[in-house]
């Protein structure tokens, strides 16, 4: 007897058959499994802290949303988690990576990525006393959660340092969550401190470093902020140059502008402002500076101060230059190309104290003369004991030369004369 299906018995029985295949592996499996899926939560440690990438790999059953919780205890020196494409061909870091020691509340951090990856979860730490780093991950199929809460602290807020000591330097490269240096980074002496320096510059993706910035530290136990400039850099590396040895510790955080909220120094010198442009960069980038010299009847063609740059990475923006003196005087303003002959060495001040970035200015004082100039400069005719400010905004000794501003006593001058330079660097 022979049986007839109808259209829908068929669809019915082919659905059947399709699913029987697939449970018994008769059709071929996909490299990759996007299906609806769910993995952990999973708990895993981590007891090596040599500072050896220690790898683990979670189940991978299609899920496209990868959570990773952690908590580090034993109070390691470094910390770094993060999550990556696990493919033999990529080594791809696909989250934020995480820095936590203690985190809010000692709830540690917490990472995440999107996307159908086998993932790694990698942990790197040093340092600290039988350190355990405990790492949650759960994987579900999703769409991609906003960043908040401990997630979104653990994006901006970097722990980079702990109890790291103040007599052994210390270099720490991370990846940037913003693309950028845009940050305030904060030293926090445990006991004692010392005269060292910090530097950080970004780097590119051709592995090129942008500028670098060196702060130096204050003596004395006292916590320091250091204002970081905004230059773009996939990655970040600050180091800690000790200073006068010292047997304390010390820790270091780094928290990274969030979009829209860094301040805009790309054109101080341009548009208007309620701030000066010198108030600014030295609010931001602790990088405004001052030189000063008196001189007592000066010779003639010879200079009383001359501020330079000494082919450094950083532009000198000339602020203004302000002149004094006790008799009636002819000085000139002259932009030079470099140092004169029979000078003494001079130095810059820095306008935020110990705690800004060094001038890469080259300050030379009483030169007897200087061919090394360009134009004739401007002339400044003081009365006796009177004062002067001659604006020089828009005055640029530009990066890698040696141009500068040189204050000439064109004449003899019987009486003092006193100059002082004003400019910032970026």
């Amino acid at each position: 007897m022979t049986y007839k299906l109808s259209h829908s018995r068929k669809i019915a029985l082919i659905a059947s058959c399709a699913l029987l295949f697939s449970l018994f592996g008769v059709i071929p499996a996909r490299a990759q499994n996007t299906g609806i899926a769910t993995v952990g939560p999973i708990s895993y440690s981590v007891t090596q802290c040599n500072g050896t990438p220690q790898i683990i790999t979670p189940p991978e059953l299609g899920q496209s949303v990868h959570f990773v919780s952690y908590l580090a205890t034993g109070a390691p020196t470094t910390l770094q988690v993060y999550m990556t494409d696990g493919s033999a061909s990529s080594t791809q870091v696909i989250s934020d990576v995480g820095t936590d020691f203690t985190g809010l509340t000692n709830s540690g951090g917490l990472i995440t990525a999107n996307g159908y990856y086998n993932v790694n979860i990698v942990t790197i730490c040093t340092g600290g006393t039988s350190p355990v780093i405990t790492l949650i991950y759960t994987g579900t199929s999703a769409n991609a959660v906003p960043t908040t809460g401990v997630q979104d602290q653990t994006a901006w807020f970097k722990y980079l340092l702990q109890s790291q000591p103040e007599n052994a330097n210390k270099t720490v490269t991370l990846l940037t969550p913003y693309g950028n240096t845009c940050g305030v980074l904060y030293f926090k002496p445990n006991q004692g401190s010392n005269s060292g320096t910090i530097s950080v510059s970004g780097i590119s993706a051709s592995a090129v470093g942008t500028s670098t910035f060196v702060y130096n530290i204050a003596a004395g136990f006292v916590n320091q902020k250091f204002n970081m400039p905004c230059e773009p850099g996939q990655s970040i590396q600050i180091t800690y140059t000790q200073g006068t040895p010292n047997a304390g510790t010390f820790n270091l955080y780094y928290a990274f502008y969030k979009p829209g909220l860094f301040p805009n120094l790309t054109s101080p010198n341009s548009g208007t402002s309620s701030t000066s442009a010198l108030q600014v960069v030295s609010d931001q980038l602790n990088q405004s500076y001052w030189s000063t010299e008196t001189a007592v009847n000066p010779a003639a063609g010879s200079y009383i101060l001359e501020t330079r740059n000494s082919n450094s990475s950083r532009s000198l923006y000339f602020d203004h230059v302000h002149l004094t003196s006790t008799v009636a005087v002819q000085l000139n303003v002259v932009f030079i190309t470099n140092s004169g002959t029979g000078c003494s060495a001079g130095a810059p001040s820095i306008m935020v104290g110990a705690n800004g970035s060094p001038s890469q200015a080259t300050v030379d004082v009483t030169c007897t003369t200087n061919a090394n100039t360009y134009g004739t400069g401007f002339p400044v005719f003081l009365a006796a004991n009177s004062s002067y400010d001659l604006d020089l905004r828009g005055f640029i000794a530009l990066a890698n030369t040696t141009l500068g501003i040189g204050i000439q006593s064109p004449s003899a001058v019987t009486g003092q004369v006193s100059a002082t330079t004003y400019w910032y660097e970026k």
